[in-house]
């Protein structure tokens, strides 16, 4: 597979604005966010060194109401090689507990809603390939 950049590119760009609003949602300072903006920087760095397979996971929200029915979007992005991997099985899981599967698009982007079940705060993992993404938190 060879090395897309601008897929790879764009790809990361959705995720560092997904991230910079949920920072901004969050109240996270500016310390604070250079701090996780730098260790997603290394992560891809890692990424583009062709490490194999790697799985990086966002929500577009932190808090989300059962009272009220919302949802949260999870978005798995899946690289390989450093390149976007399409067809990539994702399976969502909070805790222990499969949350269902999907497929990664061209951009190597599989997304999976999450509806408000009022258990509290959780812990969302996605997997591909037994490669664990890093846990999302999200108060319910």
């Amino acid at each position: 597979m060879t090395n897309d950049t601008s897929t790879l590119n764009g790809a990361l760009t959705e995720l560092g604005e997904l991230m910079a609003d949920n920072l901004v949602t969050m109240g996270v300072t500016d310390a604070d966010a250079s701090d996780g903006l730098t260790t997603l920087a290394n992560r891809i760095l890692d990424i583009q060194g062709g490490g194999g397979i790697a799985i990086a996971l966002v929500s577009d929200k932190s808090n989300i109401s059962y009272l009220h029915s919302e949802t949260a979007i999870l978005s798995a992005y899946v690289f390989e090689n450093g390149s976007a991997k399409s067809g990539a099985t994702v399976e969502f899981f909070k805790g222990a507990t499969s949350l269902g599967t999907s497929t990664t698009d061209s951009n190597g982007l599989a997304t999976k809603t999450y509806t408000a079940t009022g258990d509290g705060n959780l812990s969302i993992t996605a997997q591909t390939n037994s490669i664990t993404s890093n846990t999302v938190s999200i108060t319910d």
